[in-house]
């Protein structure tokens, strides 16, 4: 049995680089495997698996110097990127599968829902029946996107798309039930192809016991940072509180809304706030749960996903 998993973005370095590191890696060992290759665009995904033994299709990383600031040129230059790093991958993947002599090959697409993703997996579906898709959100809510019409039609597209892999047997997998439950809402006819797989858990992580003696207490926002996170909330907030004996650390990645928008919605309390953006190991998330008191999780009242976040610092 040959294994491809296909995670081609990698710009955020987020949770599910993480969920596709644990996948690669655990299946080396795994009886009746004969190979496992990854096709990534993640320099720490590509780094990580290839010191286990899974074989690596890597472009380079470089989607920081378009998300810096997120100018209308920059949000081109970044789909530019996303486009064509994606067709690079993928052309690789659907090459490397249809080779002859492998009969015995399983796709898995980790990079979610997008459009290119699904148009893939509808080509390959022609020449084999073994095709999973994991979808880490249930984001197919055009109420989530009032300021971003196109998003939103987007989101349509993507529900008739898998709609049409759901006909050509597409398998999907989800991270838990309360996901598993909005998708069955809404998309009529996916339960029967749809699976839990929950989110491998860092093996390093473990419960520790905080540190309150403190004069200050310490906030930490952990994660992607995207609009249904809620961090404008959180700093709406926060700014409403007339002592300032606290403190929020500010972690992940910036990639999908841009510095400049962290930025602006800190400097109400930009004194108080410690900004450690970019990707984070197993080791430096260990760490920022030891020496945060709290962990806020600020979400919009549509909550799309699993939260990783919470399940880890639980």
């Amino acid at each position: 049995m040959n294994i491809f998993i296909y995670n081609p973005f990698g710009n955020s370095d987020g949770h599910s680089q993480k969920y596709a590191t644990n996948i690669a890696i655990g299946l080396i060992n795994t009886p009746k495997v004969n190979s496992v290759r990854l096709y990534t665009s993640s320099d720490f995904l590509a780094e990580e698996c290839k010191e286990n033994g899974v074989i690596v299709k890597h472009t380079k990383h470089n989607s920081k110097k378009y998300t810096k600031k997120l100018t209308v040129y920059k949000n081109i230059l970044y789909g530019m990127w996303i486009f064509l790093s994606n067709l690079k991958i993928s052309t690789k993947l659907v090459i490397d599968t249809l080779k002859k002599g492998d009969d015995s090959r399983i796709i898995h697409f980790i990079g979610g829902e997008t459009l290119s993703n699904l148009i893939i997996i509808y080509i390959l579906s022609f020449w084999n029946k073994n095709i999973f898709l994991t979808l880490h959100n249930a984001d197919f809510d055009k109420s989530l996107y009032p300021r971003f019409k196109l998003k939103a039609y987007y989101k349509v597209i993507a529900i008739i798309m898998i709609r049409i892999a759901l006909y050509r047997g597409v398998k999907f997998f989800t991270h838990g039930n309360y996901m598993k439950e909005i998708l069955s809402r809404q998309i009529t006819g996916i339960n029967k192809n749809l699976y839990i797989h929950k989110v491998p858990i860092s093996g390093y992580l473990k419960k520790c016991e905080n540190n309150f003696h403190t004069n200050k207490i310490k906030l930490a926002f952990i994660g992607i940072i995207r609009l249904d996170k809620g961090l404008d909330i959180l700093i709406e907030g926060l700014n409403k509180i007339q002592t300032k004996n606290w403190n929020l650390k500010i972690s992940g990645s910036s990639d999908q809304v841009g510095i400049d928008y962290i930025e602006n919605i800190i400097k109400p309390v930009e004194s108080n706030i410690i900004l450690d953006l970019g990707y984070k190991s197993e080791v430096d998330l260990e760490n920022i749960f030891k020496e945060s008191n709290i962990v806020v999780l600020p979400y919009r009242k549509s909550f799309i996903a699993q939260s990783v976040v919470m399940t880890e610092a639980i």
